[in-house]
């Protein structure tokens, strides 16, 4: 709700400024007291830093669930064919069973499975073709037939030729390639 340091700041100001009391604000925006005693604890040792919301340090992980169990869920999830999430429950307290754990809930089961990245459930069920179409930053598009693609490459060649002039100079290479049959349709040497 009071996510913003500025905004923090603005709820616990009179208190600094007008001398107004922590219980008064506290009544006045709801806000617990022990909430507002930290709120100015932590402005008078780091100002407005002190005021942002904290991230947990356990964030993202599983207090209650061996790693090797939290491993096996996150490997059946990438398993193909796709397993429901009902399967991977059952498969997962199978094994808490077996190394004498407490027994995983559906939405704990539900929530590992969310923190995967989606590239790499993809590419674990839907192969290399579809990562690459999804997830590549590049698109690169394949021929069907010859003629239908021509890609063309500028290069300046690692070679020095004697121009018109006398004078040694490096060349240009354009070279026009079929994507389909990988041919050469041309080539032009230029300076």
């Amino acid at each position: 709700m009071f996510k913003d340091s500025y905004t923090r700041y603005k709820i616990i100001q009179p208190f600094f400024e007008d001398g107004v009391s922590i219980s008064s604000i506290s009544s006045a925006h709801n806000i617990p007291l022990r909430t507002l005693q930290r709120w100015c604890k932590n402005y008078r040792i780091k100002g407005l830093e002190g005021l942002k919301q904290q991230q947990r340090s356990d964030k993202g992980k599983y207090r209650n669930i061996p790693q090797e169990l939290l491993h096996f869920i996150e490997g059946l999830a990438l398993k193909q064919p796709k397993l429901s999430i009902a399967t991977i429950c059952d498969k997962a307290n199978e094994i808490a069973k077996i190394l004498n754990e407490q027994s995983i809930k559906y939405n704990t089961v539900l929530k590992i499975i969310n923190n995967l990245p989606k590239s790499m459930i993809v590419l674990a069920q839907e192969g290399d073709r579809i990562y690459e179409e999804t997830f590549d930053l590049l698109y690169r598009r394949d021929a069907n037939h010859p003629n239908e693609i021509w890609q063309a490459d500028h290069t300046l060649l690692d070679i020095y030729l004697i121009d018109s002039d006398g004078k040694p100079v490096r060349p240009w290479l354009t070279i026009i390639i079929d994507n389909y049959s990988r041919a050469i349709a041309g080539y032009y040497l230029f300076f």
